[in-house]
């Protein structure tokens, strides 16, 4: 019983590490870039989002992502290892 519940615990983490990427280098230059010339405009505030991840999809109803918000849902105990980390990511994004 044990290996099944390590190998199912293996298997979630090799499965949810990329829903919680955040922006790549070129992203995250741009992003810079926009702050440093003032044309950034940011929509919802990063930290509100980590905050509502802990909530049974809240940080990516709030990052205006429903569909991963639906996913969170379904996988509510799970969901709290990335879904702050996807409200906070999703936050920073411009819509």
């Amino acid at each position: 019983m044990i290996k099944i519940l390590r190998a199912g615990l293996l298997v979630s983490v090799v499965i949810v590490t990329g829903c919680a990427s955040g922006l790549n280098s070129i992203q995250q230059r741009e992003y810079n870039q926009w702050r440093h010339d003032g044309t950034l405009i940011e929509e919802k505030d990063p930290t509100t989002g980590a905050i509502l991840g802990l909530l049974p999809g809240g940080g990516s109803f709030y990052a205006r992502e429903p569909a991963l918000g639906i996913v969170n849902l379904l996988f509510w105990p799970l969901s709290i290892m990335w879904d702050p980390i996807s409200g906070y990511d999703g936050s920073k994004a411009i819509s």
